[in-house]
């Protein structure tokens, strides 16, 4: 009986039996281990995917956003709709990096740069996979090799003062990032931080744990879904 549902696809994870599994897997996650990542994203449909909670900022024509992981610029599109903000949109991948450019081409709001945000300037391979390309995939799709370049020093070269909302998906990114904006003082200057976390860096727990310690010496907690998104208020 394996054998011929092996052979009519009904294991493979798209099949039959293969989405049973998964569907009982995320149940015993959800009610037996009650594992945190899964009961986040549970409380996150029910309560908050319909809403805007990602983008209700105190927010003008004034501010300036960095929306960092910006992809194919639609949170950009949302923050100049809603508030007209100056949007510093940071894509590292060239074909979104080109993407955000013709959706922007007519919108002075919005500067495109085709660079991602980490602790130090390096070249890195940067894997093929959409909204979920990361430094850190252990995918085989090819990788793009893209540049990175220290926080502390590129928002010093930007000449910004104060980062009204800064916006963090980045695949794992996020944790160089902190980790530069924390030991160099930079973090000061950003008045709202919103950020996914993602649980395939190396030691991610702890890491977070230890970001989210020093957050707290200049940050308030506003919100939080256990790795899924969570937002800070500059004390």
């Amino acid at each position: 009986m394996l054998a011929s549902e092996q052979k009519n696809g009904l294991l493979h994870p798209e099949g039959l039996l293969g989405k049973q599994f998964l569907k009982l897997t995320k149940i015993f996650k959800l009610w037996v281990l009650r594992d945190p990542k899964v009961i986040a994203i549970q409380r996150w449909r029910k309560y908050y995917r319909h809403t805007n909670i990602l983008h209700d900022f105190p927010l003008d024509e004034h501010s300036v956003v960095f929306d960092v992981g910006g992809y194919r610029g639609d949170y950009a599109q949302t923050i100049t709709a809603c508030y007209g903000s100056q949007v510093y949109l940071f894509e590292p991948s060239k074909p979104f990096f080109d993407h955000c450019q013709r959706r922007f081409a007519a919108d002075a709001s919005v500067t495109c740069l085709n660079y991602g945000l980490s602790d130090k300037n390096v070249r890195v391979g940067l894997s093929r996979e959409g909204d979920g390309s990361s430094v850190y995939s252990s995918s085989e799709a090819g990788l793009e090799l893209i540049q990175l370049h220290k926080f502390s020093e590129v928002v010093e070269g930007l000449e910004v003062q104060t980062i009204d909302l800064m916006k963090l998906n980045i695949e794992g990114g996020e944790f160089p990032v902190l980790n530069d904006m924390i030991s160099s003082g930079s973090l000061s200057k950003v008045k709202r931080l919103l950020i996914q976390f993602h649980d395939f860096y190396p030691n991610a727990e702890a890491e977070r744990e230890a970001i989210r310690d020093e957050l707290q010496k200049t940050h308030r907690e506003l919100w939080c879904e256990f790795f899924l998104w969570e937002c800070w208020e500059r004390l």
